[in-house]
């Protein structure tokens, strides 16, 4: 589990890395100094008003030594009592004043007694040498003087100096800390405009050539890192443009010799025939023919070679070498034929690759078909009187067993007898839901089109397939080759059907009656 989730968590970008490392000391050291500053502001604050309270002192002192000299303690006592209230009702209700007369303590009279004892205790122990231990040390702030016999002491607390002098104190600081803000909002924006910007055009640039639009250019961008790399990314899209044309041209130069591979305008006799070629790619492994033989007869092929594209294209274009060299035989055999091509075939294709293979001997005088099918798709025969018969693989593969031997079998056509031969590209088409075409289907497209000529029923066998798989990529070639029969006299051709014991129909035949007296199914498409 904690590897599928590393695997699906997504880096950060280089923009919020960046502003993270250099935001997060900055926020730091502003805390830092807010936080000092605030101390300070609060010592100065309290140093401030101890200073205020010495003056006190003094003034205190001079009345004090007045009333003591000329009316004596009870004038001291009202007289402390006064400056106290008046102090209270006015500044603080926390204002104590002490004070000192030959040796007797004289306290405002409002104070309470506890409050009395750690203001002696404080006032006259050992005062802290700093306002920091000032702060730490006591809860309040005094403010004395003394000469002679009178000693004079006043005191605040520390809570009430710290509350008049926080709001101040925090106005200074929200105000440096919105100066600190707005330099790192500044400072935040600045470098997004230099390297978030730039960077965001390069990825776009990038992704745009990941998704085929190759040779898109980056703009110039003012920094030199910046702009060597957006030159970089330039001179990549422009070779990959160039280097993909020259793929492109390549590949239509290959799609159309492999086109010149295959028969065009061919006539064999006595049939009449139709194909669909789509390869998956640009080029195909799929390879069908029609070849004369020196003794009038045809060779009716298709070969599937595994994969598609152009390792399986060059495996087609082997097998049409060997077979035009296998037909240019004066005796052809077909057996023979078939183990020729096998040893070289399993001679010069690469290890682990395969082909298959239907490969028929027409006859246009007898209408027989003499065949050999090695591994193929068995072909469809589909006869005039409505049966569905299937031609099998008589053997293994091309290219896995260099002594492999083939049999061959034949059979006899009539008029108007349909042969579909057909590569895995169509049966084994998916849909959108995982669904295979199937052989089924292929049939049952053939039967429904009996009516029409081979041109317009290979046509629409196709478009069935492709309906099929809606809007799904091929998966593999596709080739369909569908004859038709053409004989001059269809009774002397089923007779001759009867006599022959050379082909056993199979037991999966089934049955149709299409209407073989059409037109489209008496004349030549």
């Amino acid at each position: 589990m904690n590897l599928m989730s590393d695997e699906k968590r997504q880096p950060r970008s280089i923009s919020s890395q960046v502003l993270l490392a250099v935001n997060l000391p900055i926020a730091l050291m502003l805390r830092g100094l807010l936080v000092l500053q605030y101390h300070r502001e609060m010592t100065q604050a309290v140093a401030e008003k101890r200073a205020s309270l010495n003056d006190e002192a003094i003034a205190i002192h001079a009345s004090v030594s007045h009333l003591a000299n000329t009316h004596g303690d009870r004038a001291v006592q009202e007289y402390i009592d006064s400056v106290s209230e008046r102090m209270r009702a006015t500044w603080s209700p926390h204002h104590h004043i002490v004070v000192r007369v030959r040796k007797k303590l004289l306290v405002d009279r409002h104070s309470r007694a506890e409050s009395c004892r750690m203001l002696i205790e404080d006032h006259f122990g050992d005062s802290p040498e700093s306002e920091g231990e000032l702060l730490r040390a006591t809860k309040h702030v005094p403010g004395e003087y003394s000469n002679g016999e009178i000693a004079v002491k006043v005191s605040e607390t520390t809570d009430l100096i710290r509350r008049s002098a926080r709001r101040d104190i925090l106005l200074q600081l929200g105000v440096l800390a919105t100066l600190g803000l707005l330099a790192a909002l500044f400072f935040n924006l600045m470098l997004l405009r230099l390297l978030g910007r730039p960077l965001k055009q390069l990825l776009s640039v990038v992704a745009n050539i990941s998704n085929g639009q190759l040779g898109v250019q980056a703009p110039r961008l003012r920094s030199r890192e910046m702009d060597v790399l957006a030159t970089g990314i330039n001179s990549m899209s422009t070779r990959l443009a160039n280097a993909d044309q020259n793929r492109r041209l390549q590949m239509m130069q290959a799609k159309q010799i492999q086109q010149h591979l295959l028969p065009n305008g061919v006539d064999v006799p006595r049939l009449q025939t139709a194909h669909v070629f789509e390869p998956a790619d640009e080029v195909g492994g799929d390879y069908y023919d029609f070849l004369p033989l020196r003794d009038g007869s045809w060779l009716i092929c298709l070969a599937d070679v595994t994969g598609h594209g152009v390792p399986a294209a060059m495996g087609a274009a082997m097998l049409k070498t060997l077979l035009l060299a296998e037909s240019e035989r004066n005796i052809f055999d077909l057996p023979s034929a078939m183990a020729n091509m096998n040893n070289r075939f399993a001679d010069t294709i690469l290890p682990g690759n395969f082909a298959s293979l239907f490969l028929g001997r027409w006859c246009p005088k007898s209408l027989e078909l003499t065949y050999a099918n090695a591994g193929h798709e068995p072909a469809v025969l589909l006869r005039s009187t409505g049966e569905v018969d299937y031609l099998e693989s008589t053997g293994m593969l091309l290219g896995i067993d260099s002594s492999e031997q083939w049999e061959e079998k034949c059979v006899h056509l009539c008029h108007c007898d349909r042969l579909l031969l057909f590569s895995d590209g169509a049966t084994e088409t998916h849909d959108s839901e995982g669904r295979m075409f199937g052989r089924s289907r292929l049939v049952d497209a053939l039967v429904q089109n009996a009516d029409c000529g081979p041109s317009l029923a290979v046509v629409n066998v196709d478009r069935s397939v492709s309906e099929f798989r809606g809007d799904s990529p091929p998966f593999d070639d596709l080739t369909l080759v569908l004859l038709k029969c053409d004989s001059p006299s269809a009774t002397e051709c089923k007779a001759s059907l009867n006599e022959s014991p050379k082909f056993q129909p199979s037991d999966s035949a089934t049955s149709v009656e299409p209407d073989w007296n059409s037109p489209l199914c008496l004349s030549a498409s």
